[in-house]
């Protein structure tokens, strides 16, 4: 029988706790941390082992300690797969941005992603800081969560572990208790098991002797039974010679049958077992005892064991069958091995190519692990829709989405349809934006345009607002030829050299005019000048000094038309006077003079519609187009002339 193995045990001396490596004076940051251990860790916690080493911690500051609280960041998937990063503070923020405590490559990650702030007992709440692509936690969208340990955040393609240290130092204790608690329990357990095979085993040997013993002493009865009917019946009375032979005979007789008794009792008693068979048979026990439990690797080597003490103690072919159960257990760890890495399309080839087997256990395994596997490959396409989204790859998911379930692919087709829509507007908006761009890179540049053409029209400028006419005419020749490659400059010198002659010619009749006290004659040669300044083009106090003027030459020129009664005259002058300053006081009471004078045409007017038509429509028409817009008097004339028309 096998002994059973203590539970293994972890030397605290040779694994310092979480707690003493915290303790621990700062190091550099590039500085090698080594633990102090033996030649190897023990057996039972080398993956917990394995996982801390791959992660590489980062301190942003060199001289940091290790004050902060007890909590670890690992990079598990995504381009900075790998790293790990403690808390330094309370505060801790996540994102593109070099001004983040955790600054990741991920393109796909926000410059300012989410922070996670530390608030003692209360745990670390996760913020989302407005991201693009939003924050998952354990595949689940939030904008506000607190963290457990072992939780996973996602942001666009990287996920991040959340470790608290104190934590996993207590589920690791509670691991390793619980497993040396089962280790114990499986140890008194095989013990238990081996001390009923051992005694079920005496007692079938037990069994097997009684019964050959019975078997024995059924024969004997029988051999007599058969002997007494061998006899023959008692003779008649003969003399005693005969008599003597026949005793002589019955002894012989009976010395014979008590000699084929003895012989058939000697050979029906059964040969006891030999150590090898008591063994080999216990071996077999067990390994059926391991087969019930579904532990077909330990019945193989069990039966594997006794047939090697005693071949052909397997009667019943049970190495055969537990072989067959083995083979099949092994191809569900492939099964499972292959959906890990998801190669899912050889996981199902492979369950689907693997026989059935006879124990009721494999039959709920297979059927167990093929809802694992439609499960999984359901969950993983899901998350690779997710990743399309988060990407924004609108082809992709969609060719992702349509290998779902159709029950299945309405949330996702939505979501599509909303990317959709969103990158349709962002691509509108992007067109939008390159227009105003361009159009200010327009602007911008006939800005510097007119710039340049300014300043070389300057010396011609300067002359201008000087009143030098004639200079200024003799200045546009050297702009000629200092830009003669400039067709622009070349014909805008050109222009004002013919524009500046016509403009001091009505410039300095109105000057003469104004001063004169003439400003009702002043004004149409104003009027000109104004229209050739705004040809020229230039920007100076003639131009200030030809509107103030216009506009005073303009309201008395108003005033006189209208003393004359010539209404449509008046309107152009004070018209040109309000354009020129709106909120002219003297050209506001000229137009209000000429609506309350075409009021009363229009009542002369419509007194006399029936001796004069002609005059009346006429001077209704007139009213129509000098009446302020949308006035009762201009909607009269109108109605006055639909009425009157032929």
């Amino acid at each position: 029988m096998r002994a059973a193995m203590p539970p293994n045990r972890r030397d605290p001396s040779r694994h310092p706790s979480t707690t003493s490596a915290r303790a621990r004076p700062p190091v550099e940051e590039n500085e090698e941390v080594e633990e102090q251990e033996g030649d190897a860790p023990p057996e039972g916690d080398e993956g917990s082992f394995d996982e801390e080493q791959a992660f590489q911690e980062e301190d942003d500051n060199p001289d940091a300690t290790r004050a902060g609280p007890p909590l670890t960041l690992e990079i598990i998937e995504g381009p900075d797969r790998g790293r790990r990063k403690r808390f330094q503070g309370v505060r801790m923020v996540i994102g593109r941005g070099v001004d983040c405590e955790l600054t990741l490559g991920d393109q796909s990650v926000s410059r300012r992603h989410v922070e996670l702030v530390y608030g003692g007992e209360t745990g670390v709440m996760l913020r989302d800081l407005v991201s693009g692509n939003g924050t998952r936690v354990n595949d689940e969208r939030v904008e506000e969560v607190r963290l457990n340990h072992d939780d996973v955040i996602t942001i666009g393609r990287t996920s991040i572990r959340f470790v608290d240290e104190l934590e996993r130092v207590r589920r690791k204790r509670q691991e390793e208790e619980e497993a040396e608690r089962k280790e114990k329990e499986e140890a008194e357990r095989l013990a238990l098991e081996e001390e009923e095979a051992r005694k079920k085993a005496e007692e079938e040997a037990e069994a097997a002797k009684k019964k050959a013993e019975e078997e024995a002493e059924a024969a004997k009865k029988k051999a007599e039974e058969e002997a007494a009917k061998a006899l023959p019946p008692k003779p008649p009375p003969r003399d005693p010679l005969r008599l003597m032979v026949a005793g002589v005979l019955v002894l012989v007789l009976a010395l014979i049958g008590g000699g084929v008794l003895f012989f058939k009792k000697d050979s029906s008693e059964p040969a006891p077992l030999t150590p090898k068979q008591l063994r080999a048979q216990t071996l077999l026990q067990e390994a059926r005892n391991s087969f019930r439990r579904g532990d077909y690797a330990e019945a193989v080597d069990l039966a594997e064991q006794a047939d090697g003490l005693v071949p052909g103690m397997d009667a019943e072919n049970f190495l055969a069958a537990a072989r067959k159960e083995l083979s099949i257990v092994k191809a569900f760890e492939e099964v499972r091995a292959l959906m890990g890495s998801f190669d899912f399309a050889k996981a199902r080839e492979l369950l689907t190519s693997t026989p059935p087997g006879t124990a009721a256990k494999t039959a709920e395994a297979r059927v167990k692990l093929e809802d694992e596997l439609t499960k999984a490959e359901l969950a993983y396409q899901v998350k690779q829709v997710e990743a399309a989204l988060d990407a924004r790859d609108v082809t992709t998911a969609h060719m992702l989405i349509s290998r779902l379930p159709a029950d299945r692919q309405p949330p996702y087709l939505a979501r599509v349809a909303e990317l959709e829509s969103v990158l349709a507007q962002e691509a509108v908006d992007a067109e939008l934006q390159e227009n105003n761009r361009r159009a200010a890179a327009a602007r911008q540049a006939q800005a510097q345009r007119e710039a340049f053409v300014v300043a070389a029209l300057s010396p011609v400028q300067q002359r201008f607002d000087a009143g030098d006419y004639a200079r200024a005419v003799l200045e546009c020749d050297r702009v000629i030829e200092q830009y003669a490659a400039d067709k622009e400059i070349r014909e805008r010198a050109r222009l004002l050299k013919k524009l500046i002659p016509q403009f001091a010619r009505f410039y300095e009749d109105a000057q003469r005019k104004v001063s004169s006290n003439a400003l009702e004659s002043a004004a149409r040669p104003l009027r000109s000048a104004a229209d050739l300044y705004r040809q020229i083009g230039f920007k100076g106090a003639v131009g200030d000094t030809i509107r103030g003027q216009l506009v005073q030459s303009s309201v008395v020129a108003g005033k006189a038309a209208l003393a004359r009664n010539d209404l449509p005259g008046a309107a152009g002058f004070f018209q040109e006077a309000v354009r020129i300053n709106p909120e002219d006081p003297r050209a506001r009471d000229g137009q209000a003079a000429l609506q309350t004078r075409l009021e009363t045409v229009y009542r002369q007017a419509y007194m006399q519609r029936d001796r004069d038509p002609e005059r009346s429509l006429e001077t209704f028409r007139m009213i129509a187009e000098l009446a302020a817009e949308g006035s009762v008097l201009k909607i009269q004339a109108e109605e006055q002339l639909q009425a009157t028309a032929p």
